[in-house]
């Protein structure tokens, strides 16, 4: 009955319940999961499946938003989304494959003419089997193992932010490391100083975003308008994550005139950078939520394979 019951639900039978959404930082998840991955075969002296992997997802994977160079190519034209879990079903799917290598003896150093150094030259092939499902559950090892992770970490952006605004307000020269707790730890992955930087600056990007929607729909296309152009003008300086904040939050008041009347409306920096970081907040902590979701996402999509795999073996 249980399995039934899955089958129904991986057939569209309303059985299962869906799963939530992939966002932009489930998919900087699978991506930095994906190099894990790699990474980890690389250190077992894998090539053929460190090979495999990086082929599988370059071929397989796609945000559905268009790279610099497609950009260049085609006007911009944005491939079609394969995004975290469907990609992780196509991996799930994928059928076991043989990837035969041809290897080449090494010729040795040595004395011309010593009897006992082999030089050899013959080629010889072995077969290596690539299993897709065994690689899957590599990648949610993984991928649940950097949840945990940016769990933790992602509850520190309201310091990040506080910080910021103490560096301000006491125009202090001296600004304080606020996160180092742990970044450093022999248990954390390689690398999460660095993962942790970029999980701020996507925080920023998206703040921003959420702040431009909160500002147009209160009314204040000023305000938007501004934090477009400071956004923009950061951009090309090459400002992002807390520089930009720090940068936005500097900026000295502005006068712009409203669209609907012959008035101006003052723009104070401080009041939208607040925007911007309590956006940025609200953006993290929906991104915890997601994290803490990641065992169970892989769970169901476990079942939902399994679900497949009876219904075709079901009369």
């Amino acid at each position: 009955p249980l399995l039934r019951r899955m089958a129904l639900g991986a057939d569209g039978g309303g059985g299962g319940a869906a799963l939530p959404e992939d966002s932009d930082v489930a998919d900087l998840l699978t991506v930095r999961s994906v190099e894990a991955v790699v990474f980890l075969y690389e250190t077992l002296r894998d090539p053929v499946s460190r090979d495999w992997m990086r082929d599988f997802f370059a071929a397989n994977f796609a945000t559905g938003k268009p790279s610099p160079a497609a950009a260049h190519e085609d006007g911009g034209a944005a491939p079609e989304p394969v995004r975290s879990q469907d990609f992780m079903r196509r991996l799930m799917r994928t059928e076991p494959e043989s990837v035969w290598v041809k290897h080449q003896r090494r010729k040795r150093m040595g004395t011309p003419g010593n009897p006992y150094i082999n030089n050899d030259q013959t080629v010889f092939e072995y077969e290596v089997l690539i299993d897709p499902r065994a690689v899957a559950e590599k990648l949610m090892t993984q991928r649940a193992t950097l949840a945990k992770e940016w769990e933790n970490d992602l509850q520190h952006i309201q310091a990040e932010n506080e910080e910021i605004l103490r560096y301000y307000k006491e125009r202090s020269t001296l600004k304080n490391i606020v996160y180092t707790d742990n970044l450093t730890d022999q248990q954390s992955m390689p690398g999460r100083k660095k993962r942790y930087k970029e999980l701020k600056a996507l925080s920023v990007e998206k703040g921003v975003a959420l702040a431009l929607r909160k500002l147009r729909d209160s009314g204040n296309r000023e305000g938007a308008s501004w934090l477009e152009r400071i956004v923009e003008a950061g951009a090309a300086k090459g400002l992002e994550s807390d520089d930009l904040l720090e940068g936005m939050i500097r900026g000295p008041m502005v006068l712009l005139p409203q669209r609907s009347e012959s008035k101006l409306r003052v723009v104070q920096p401080e009041k939208v950078t607040s925007l911007v970081m309590q956006s940025r907040v609200d953006v993290a902590m929906e991104w915890v939520g997601d994290m803490r979701e990641v065992p169970a996402v892989h769970t169901a999509l476990r079942a939902e394979r399994l679900a497949e795999q009876f219904l075709v073996k079901m009369p």
